[in-house]
This record gives C-alpha cells, structure tokens and sequence, in this order.
C-alpha cells in the first residue's frame, strides 16, 4: 500500500515527472523530492570530479616514473637526493645567522 503523503496526486505528479517543470508552489513534500534529487546530483558530480581526478593523477605518476626511469634516476636514489637537498638547506639556515653577524 501507498503511504498517505504519497498518493497526493501532486508527489505521484513529481515523482513520475522527474525534472521536467513543476507547479508552483511547491508542495512541502515535492521541495524535499527536490532537495533530495539536488542533493544527489551534487554528490554523484562530486565522486565523478574525485574519480577523474584521481585517475589523472595516477597517469601522471606513471608519467614521471617512465621519465625517471628513463634518465636513469631510480627510487633509492631520489631519496638520496632528496636528503642530500634537505641537509644542504638546513646548513644553509643554519649559516645565515652566523653570516649576518660576521657582517655586522
């Protein structure tokens, strides 16, 4: 059996009617339908643009580990770099207040 607030012929009017117009106004059952289908339509745009952002992301690692490999440079070395950058920049900081005062 159709509950009671459905069988408004307005609410069977939306729901068969799906997104084409409406009458005004609305109904408070028919702006729920309608905050509801809204609220839906927000959600699946929202998990679409994670998706493909998500993919894109991954074909662009994939990207630069083929150009990585390609130049040679492999994992264990790029963390050496890496640590070999950030050792550089902390005795670079720690020079420069030494330097300041030298000046002075």
């Amino acid at each position: 059996k159709i509950p009671a607030a459905l069988s408004r012929p307005s609410v069977k009017a939306t729901m068969a009617m799906g997104e084409s117009a409406m009458d005004w106004p609305l109904s408070r059952e028919e702006k729920k339908t309608q905050i509801l289908r809204l609220y839906n339509e927000d959600v699946r745009a929202a998990d679409s643009m994670l998706s493909s952002g998500e993919k894109a992301l991954e074909a662009l690692r994939e990207e630069l580990d083929a150009v990585r490999q390609a130049a040679g440079v492999h994992k264990a070395v790029r963390s050496t770099l890496l640590d070999a950058e950030e050792a550089v920049k902390a005795a670079d900081e720690a020079e420069a207040p030494t330097a300041a005062a030298e000046a002075e």
